[in-house]
């Protein structure tokens, strides 16, 4: 569910800009964007803010301008537009996650320990994002959705020249540098927003946390009315377009010559897209580690399999009337044959990836009907 939170304009400038696009938005490069959006802090800037931000749970630092349509050069049309970067929300890990509003908080740098008595001020910022990482995504983004692999985009990338946070217990807006010399940013840390595109923003992990059960039920709906061209109109059908699809789609990107690094739930979209692929690694440094934990998880992500078969079963939970043919899917053979065909039988598949049992969903993950 998408909630309303207000919003204020801070000083910034575009610093990249998608040639493949011309968004109905200003986006000048080196020129100021009306999209240079934070979520308020103080009770004056909620009392009057300059807009107002979707926001959902579970997603920490992106807001929702809303649903705007707009196409690329190419003619592939995304409906729904995110300010990554945008501060900081509660319920900052989709695991943990409840029911509960979202609500903004301050964003804050975190200090890892050296040494006994030293600590070091890291560039890991909870509610915002780098600006060299997001310019790494941006032109990543790009890589690979000339391989035939669906993901977001992003259109812009702005830099934030000023930000809101406390200081003397009181909400100021300082510039980067002066928040710097406060040793509130690391030195090497340069904030920005990364305006992003979706065919469908919603994820498997939307519809797998949380009781809200009519919520899921109209985000699968929805998913599967967009992509009714893929498959046959009922939800068996979608299921299966989804499982072929994602093992498609990560089949193309190890071939393209990258693994994913962060495969889970929260990073697959209801169209069977692959959000953040950027977190991947090139081809010279993957090697059959890497694959696996796209496909078969980690201790830090579940894995594609894994986020698929917690889809599966939601998806009966949700629509009992289909549970049957539901639960007839084989998820796992649907997956890696579609991934196999798609990378080129480029490596074996070991026996145990077929023999594994995939264990239940875990009821951090899966929501209660």
């Amino acid at each position: 569910m998408t909630y309303k939170l207000p919003a204020i304009r801070v000083k910034n400038h575009v610093v990249w800009k998608n040639p493949n696009f011309d968004p109905p938005f200003i986006l000048e490069k080196g020129a100021e964007s009306p999209l240079g959006l934070m979520l308020a802090l103080s009770k004056e800037e909620i009392e009057k803010p300059d807009f107002f931000l979707g926001v959902r749970r579970g997603h920490c630092r992106t807001s929702d301008i809303g649903r705007i349509t707009i196409a690329d050069r190419s003619g592939r049309h995304y409906h729904e537009i995110d300010l990554k970067g945008s501060g900081c929300l509660t319920g900052e890990s989709h695991i943990r996650s409840n029911d509960e509003f979202p609500n903004a908080i301050e964003w804050q740098s975190k200090w890892e320990k050296t040494t006994m008595l030293d600590h070091v001020l890291t560039k890991k910022t909870l509610g915002l994002l780098d600006l060299s990482r997001a310019l790494h995504d941006a032109e990543h983004a790009e890589r690979v959705m000339c391989a035939g692999i669906p993901t977001d985009r992003i259109l812009a990338v702005i830099a934030l020249d000023e930000l809101t946070g406390t200081h003397d217990h009181e909400i100021s807006r300082f510039s980067i540098e002066q928040w710097k010399k406060l040793w509130r940013l690391n030195p090497d840390f340069y904030p920005a927003i990364a305006v992003r595109a979706f065919t469908v923003k919603a994820r498997i992990a939307d519809v797998i946390t949380g009781r809200n059960t009519e919520q899921h039920r109209a985000l699968i709906i929805k998913a599967k009315h967009q992509t009714q061209e893929g498959h046959p109109g009922c939800m068996c059908g979608y299921l299966e377009w989804m499982v072929r699809s994602v093992g498609t789609h990560l089949g193309r990107l190890h071939k393209s010559g990258y693994s994913h690094g962060w495969m889970h739930p929260q990073n697959i979209a209801l169209d069977a897209s692959l959000i953040d692929c950027g977190s991947g690694v090139s081809i010279n440094e993957i090697n059959r580690l890497q694959l696996e934990s796209d496909i078969m998880g980690n201790p830090w992500s579940p894995g594609a399999l894994m986020s698929l078969n917690w889809l599966q079963h939601r998806l009966i939970q949700l629509f009992p009337c289909d549970a049957r043919r539901l639960r007839s899917i084989d998820v796992r053979n649907f997956f890696l044959e579609n991934h196999q065909t798609a990378l080129g039988h480029m490596i074996d598949i070991p026996q145990r990836w077929l023999r594994e049992k995939l264990p239940d969903p875990c009821s951090d993950w899966t929501a209660t009907a």
